[in-house]
C-alpha cells in the first residue's frame, strides 16, 4: 500500500504559498543554516559511516554558503 498522494489531490500552489508566507523570515534563515551545517558535516565524514560520504570539496562549498548566509543574515538572526 502506498502513502503517496495521487496527482491532483495534493495541496494547490496557492495553499502552499500561504503556508510559506506564515513562516517568519528568521525561522527560514535558521532552518536553511541548520540544513547547510548538517550537509557539510556529512560531507566532512562526521556522520555514522562517514568515510563513505566524505567529499571535502562539497563540504567546502556548503561551509562557504553557510558563511555567506550567516554574514548576510547576522543582524536579523541576532534579534531573534
Amino acid at each position: 500500500m502506498s502513502d503517496a498522494t495521487p496527482a491532483g489531490e495534493g495541496p494547490g500552489f496557492d495553499e502552499m504559498t500561504r503556508d510559506i508566507a506564515d513562516v517568519p523570515a528568521v525561522e527560514v534563515i535558521t532552518t536553511v543554516g541548520v540544513h547547510l551545517m548538517s550537509a557539510a558535516a556529512v560531507n566532512l565524514g562526521l556522520a555514522e559511516g562517514g568515510e563513505d560520504h566524505k567529499d571535502l570539496d562539497e563540504a567546502r562549498k556548503l561551509i562557504h554558503a553557510l558563511a555567506g548566509l550567516l554574514d548576510a543574515g547576522a543582524t536579523e538572526i541576532s534579534s531573534f
